[in-house]
């Protein structure tokens, strides 16, 4: 009768360490799902020694451009940590007239999806991302690739097979180094790399200038570089960058919209 009694005594504690286990286990993989990452801003590298795009979790504010003239916010999560991530927000973006910081903001609607987790540089991190805007019309999705030494979010869209996808030069004074990229999405560009005075500046592919002042990049004149001589100039896809003596242009060929870098003055052309 005693070794019944002790038999089911036993058999009640296996079963509720098991339960212990499996509850832990459970909370673990809660844990570690919900440990899932974004990189806040997708129009910058995640791996750039001078520019810093932080992870974060359930972000309420998603910045399309760094300078906050495009901005997905007020966002409201649902699934995060599972394979599909989605949230409901609100575009909010500058029409940049007379300039992106006082111009007049449109917010419609938005729909922005995070998928395919995965770990990157040592974190677990959503890799690909959709927004739909119903209003304009606007349906951008991307993943994280690598372009060069740099890895960032770049669009799913059709390459352009007419020029090479990337080039990178640096002027005679070796003060400026560009990278110029083209894989024919919305967020292709042109960076700029000034060392002194410090300053980065990007063009991307609908004109839109990001001037950012006191930093240096990493682009660095390794052996895929070229030095691009005054008077010279460079075409990749719709970009297209001239070398002079005064200083550096970089425009979207068509549009003329686009930079002029120099140790004497930082603008916006076109």
């Amino acid at each position: 009768m005693l070794n019944r009694i002790a038999l089911a005594a036993l058999a009640t504690l296996v079963l509720a360490v098991a339960a212990t286990t499996a509850q832990a286990d459970a909370r673990k993989a809660a844990r570690q799902a919900g440990e899932i990452s974004f990189y806040l801003d997708i129009n910058q590298p995640i791996n750039s020694p001078s520019i810093k795009n932080p992870l974060v979790v359930r972000p309420a504010t998603i910045y399309l451009f760094e300078d906050g003239s495009w901005v997905i916010k007020d966002l409201q999560w649902s699934g995060w940590g599972t394979s599909v991530a989605s949230a409901s927000g609100t575009s909010s973006a500058s029409d940049c007239k007379p300039d992106c910081a006082s111009g007049q903001r449109k917010e419609t609607p938005a729909r922005f999806m995070l998928s395919s987790p995965g770990l990157v540089l040592g974190h677990q991190v959503y890799r690909c991302y959709r927004l739909v805007v119903p209003a304009p019309a606007t349906n951008l999705h991307g993943c994280l690739g690598r372009i060069g030494s740099l890895i960032g979010y770049t669009p799913a869209a059709k390459p352009n097979l007419s020029a090479p996808k990337l080039v990178r030069f640096y002027t005679p004074s070796h003060n400026i180094e560009c990278e110029m990229s083209d894989n024919g999405g919305a967020q292709s560009s042109v960076f700029c790399d000034m060392e002194k005075p410090g300053a980065i500046v990007s063009v991307f592919a609908n004109g839109h200038v990001n001037i950012q002042r006191g930093g240096s990049g990493n682009f660095g004149e390794g052996p895929a570089a070229r030095l691009l001589r005054y008077g010279s100039s460079l075409v990749v896809g719709r970009f297209r960058c001239t070398s002079a003596f005064a200083g550096v242009t970089c425009v979207v060929a068509k549009t003329r919209k686009g930079f002029f870098l120099s140790k004497k003055s930082i603008r916006a052309v076109g």
